[in-house]
């Protein structure tokens, strides 16, 4: 099973980079931030967008139509 290979295409990327390593502090204090902002607590990252793609693939959502699938953990409603 490989369902981040899908998600590439998607430009959908693990939250860290390899530069992190480089400067942890500040980095540190910035991803502590920006989940801060964030009303689930915490980033989210490639899974939860698979998950809501795993969804809309799914048998469950057969009357779903017309759908724009906001997956943010809840910052686009905080902020608008």
């Amino acid at each position: 099973m490989r369902p981040l290979r899908a998600l590439e295409s998607m430009n959908v990327r693990k939250g860290r980079s390899p530069w992190a390593a480089q400067v942890p502090d500040e980095v540190e204090a910035m991803w502590r931030a920006r989940a801060a902002q964030c009303p689930m607590g915490r980033m989210g990252d490639a899974w939860d967008v698979a998950y809501a793609r795993l969804f809309l693939a799914s048998d469950e959502s057969k009357f779903v139509t017309g759908l724009e699938l906001v997956v943010d953990g809840g910052i686009t409603l905080k902020y608008s």
